[in-house]
């Protein structure tokens, strides 16, 4: 191991199930995540407190349950006198102190690239107006494109204190203004990452935050048959990211005896993703003094923006060369708002009082150490909280009284955030 402070590169897929990764026991290959495991530890008993991407993410980058949040849309909606409901509105904002932040104060350089899904309205936006049939190939268009990505970089920077952000996507693909560009991208977001790579100088520790959007929708095998020039922050000159051709997936999927679809696909893209990063480490010669974690931000349905079991119930890998017993499997309890501190503790940086943390850093777990860090587990979305203890869950959903008046009233149609 060497003096300097460990780099951190943190690999995020969007709504992934244990049953894609190969070494969760899933059936299509993954071994450039299996190699994370391999050469490092997985937990079995990870778990996200919210499970949907806004609360999820808000928790990875502020270490505290989303409930807390205290944007003022938040604020608004939530008055301090009754319950709260999380859902896809606990957004980030430049007053919050963020992990990236945090990084940055005490020396690291920071970048992210990819899914964002945590920040204001696209319409509090200064962004150029795009309609849905535009022509990504129309000049106008693609400088429109150009300048769209530009302003959504500034926000992330701005709004998390990221040094860096490249191949930002604001939300779901399907909600992107350009039709024909509502589709997965991960070679255009690979390449993001690799950029931020060379920009970094030897002589500092780096932070980075990739996030695909797979496996949310849009189908991947629908977004991988698509030309991948076209991108949601214009036309490239040729395919970048470092991936297999596109045009090799059906045979690379049919000699492993697997079908071309929305599953295979996307774990495959994935692990391609993961495989790119994991050489530029080791082109970099930065590898044994890089911790790789690969984390996901919820699991899918059933379950998915509830507080049951499926949804809340994640895979979590880390490697740590010379820290991390390789070949491990860790079976205690740990949630992702145990991440800031973990990440913290890794850097050598001692939380900021203006940062209030919920969570326990992992690094005694990493250590190898036998540590209980939860007696329970909390868990939040819609109005809906959950306990975890032992082998016992407890679940309660209780709605605001004005909002029980209006249901008695025949005034809403549903109750709010019924899935729960």
């Amino acid at each position: 191991m060497t003096d300097r402070r460990p780099n951190i590169v943190c690999i995020m897929p969007d709504d992934t199930d244990f049953v894609w990764l190969h070494c969760y026991g899933g059936r299509t290959p993954t071994p450039n995540i299996d190699r994370i495991a391999e050469e490092g530890t997985r937990f079995d008993q990870m778990y996200c407190s919210a499970s949907a991407c806004t609360p999820s993410r808000y928790t990875y980058l502020t270490g505290h349950y989303a409930g807390r949040c205290p944007d003022p849309h938040f604020l608004a909606e939530n008055p301090p006198d009754e319950p709260y409901s999380v859902a896809w509105n606990t957004v980030l904002n430049e007053t919050m102190p963020s992990l990236a932040q945090t990084l940055r104060a005490h020396g690291y350089r920071t970048g992210i690239a990819g899914k964002w899904h945590v920040g204001r309205p696209r319409r509090e936006l200064d962004l150029p107006e795009l309609h849905e049939d535009d022509d990504p190939d129309d000049p106008e268009v693609d400088a429109k494109l150009h300048l769209y990505q530009a302003r959504l970089q500034e926000e992330v920077r701005t709004s998390a204190g990221f040094d860096y952000a490249a191949s930002i996507v604001w939300g779901n693909n399907e909600s992107f203004p350009v039709a024909r560009l509502r589709e997965h991208n991960l070679e255009w977001i690979t390449q993001g990452a690799l950029d931020f790579l060379d920009s970094c100088s030897p002589d500092e520790p780096f932070f980075l935050y990739v996030t695909p959007t797979a496996f949310h929708g849009p189908p991947h095998d629908g977004s991988y048959l698509q030309d991948p020039r076209y991108t949601q922050g214009g036309k490239l000159d040729r395919p970048v990211g470092g991936h297999p051709p596109r045009e090799a997936m059906r045979a690379r999927l049919a000699e492993r005896g697997l079908p071309f679809n929305h599953d295979t696909v996307g774990i495959t893209w994935i692990d391609d993703q993961v495989g790119v990063i994991l050489r530029k480490l080791e082109q970099m010669g930065v590898a044994e003094n890089t911790v790789v974690i690969f984390k996901v931000d919820h699991n899918t349905e059933p379950g998915k923006a509830t507080c049951h079991q499926h949804g809340i119930h994640i895979p979590l890998i880390m490697r740590w060369p010379g820290v991390i017993q390789a070949g491990t499997t860790c079976e205690a309890r740990v949630q992702n708002i145990d991440f800031v501190p973990t990440v913290l503790e890794i850097a050598g940086i001692e939380p900021p009082a203006s940062m209030p943390l919920d969570g326990k850093s992992w690094v005694p777990l990493l250590r190898g150490e036998k540590v209980r860090l939860h007696e329970d587990l909390f868990f939040e979305f819609g109005y809906a909280r959950a306990v975890l203890a032992g082998r016992c869950k407890y679940i309660a959903l209780r709605y605001p009284q004005r909002l029980l008046d209006a249901m008695a009233a025949g005034e809403l149609k549903e109750a709010p955030n019924h899935i729960n």
